[in-house]
């Protein structure tokens, strides 16, 4: 059980949230916000979300891995499979975030770095999780070359 434990841990230290923080540091850089406590309770949140919609696509990626899938196959599926949820996650919190994000009223001087921080990295994270983190996993971590009933080696074998 413990080694079970172990391994997860090692999951998630794998699970990389930089393109969320490049979106949120472009974000307040385009609107000209200063870093400020409101933005740092922004990234706090935007890491959180970053690293759980890497987890679920690294888990989807070692579960199509133990189907059988070669690495290749099984990191496509796992980006195209969990395209749609990561979106639609990144494009729900930009919707509701929106509005604080482009005020300009009383009390936006605390809301807006935190949205702005928010709406940008969903913005940037999801897209880049789903194009750029799979294609460097499999030139960095594709050494594992699994033959499985579907992988396009034993298809061709057969």
């Amino acid at each position: 059980m413990t080694a079970l434990r172990i391994k997860r841990v090692i999951e998630f230290l794998k699970v990389p949230p930089q393109p969320a923080i490049v979106g949120g540091i472009l974000a307040l850089y385009v609107s000209g916000l200063h870093f400020s406590i409101s933005a740092a309770i922004g990234f706090v949140s935007l890491f959180g979300v970053s690293v759980m919609d890497g987890i679920l696509m690294i888990t989807f990626y070692n579960q199509e891995l133990t189907h059988g899938f070669a690495p290749v196959d099984a990191m496509y599926r796992a980006a195209s499979t969990r395209m749609r949820p990561l979106l639609m996650t990144a494009l729900s919190a930009c919707i509701g975030l929106l509005p604080a994000a482009i005020s300009t009223g009383i009390g936006s001087q605390v809301q807006r770095p935190l949205a702005t921080v928010i709406v940008g990295g969903m913005l940037v994270g999801p897209v880049m999780l789903l194009l750029a983190v799979p294609a460097l996993r499999m030139i960095f971590l594709g050494g594992e070359h699994h033959l499985g009933p579907h992988s396009s080696e034993a298809k061709e074998s057969q």
